[in-house]
């Protein structure tokens, strides 16, 4: 509906990322009533970052937007990311969440990430995390993403800021879940997502040595 709306000449791709309910015979059925819907099934889940992955790198549009699925993020917003890149020209624009609306430890965790991020990297976007983003493709296909879990949208900011290019942030409105059951353990994602800023913080340093 939003594309229609907006007249935008796009595509929506999908991957269904091992699901066991009845996603994929939805999707199925959806594919054939819509021309412009692409539709991706992994058999056995294989994580966030490679379903993600997987949708970007089919994408054939040449600019590329990621949003969850999960009902969270509104896809009016996506006119403020091509508002704000055509104004600035940015080879990438991430959303901001004004408030998060999630558990307040979940809340306290992000932030703590993404002060840790602005310390290790020198970046000062407000929250890199945020799956909500407008990534030129040409500058997408450029790098290769390594992570396979919830850290990816920040690996996406981080390996486009490690390349140079221009990167904005805009505000975005964040809803509560309507439904469905989060797979995030908060205590692993967390340990995780630490250990691919480690993994990426020393990677980029042994670069710059030409290491």
């Amino acid at each position: 509906e939003y594309i229609e709306r907006s007249g935008l000449s796009a595509e929506i791709v999908i991957t269904n990322d091992g699901s066991k309910d009845n996603t994929k015979k939805i999707l199925k059925n959806l594919e054939n009533k819509y021309s412009n819907l692409q539709v991706i099934h992994f058999e056995k889940n294989g994580g966030y970052g490679r379903a993600l992955n997987s949708s970007m790198l089919s994408a054939r549009g040449e600019w590329l937007v990621t949003i969850d699925s999960d009902g969270q993020f509104r896809a009016e917003d996506i006119q403020k990311l091509i508002k704000l890149q055509n104004e600035k020209k940015y080879d990438l624009v991430s959303g901001f969440r004004i408030k998060k609306n999630d558990s307040y430890i979940r809340v306290f965790a992000d932030r703590c990430l993404n002060i840790l991020i602005r310390v290790l990297f020198n970046i000062k976007l407000k929250d890199t995390n945020c799956a909500l983003k407008l990534i030129k493709k040409e500058s997408f296909e450029s790098f290769k993403l390594e992570s396979l879990g919830y850290s990816t949208p920040t690996e996406i900011i981080l390996k486009s800021h490690q390349a140079g290019f221009k990167i904005g942030e805009t505000g975005i409105v964040h809803l509560e879940r309507q439904g469905g059951v989060s797979k995030l353990k908060l205590f692993n994602t967390a340990f995780g997502f630490f250990k691919v800023l480690i993994y990426l913080r020393l990677k980029f340093h042994l670069n710059r040595k030409g290491l």
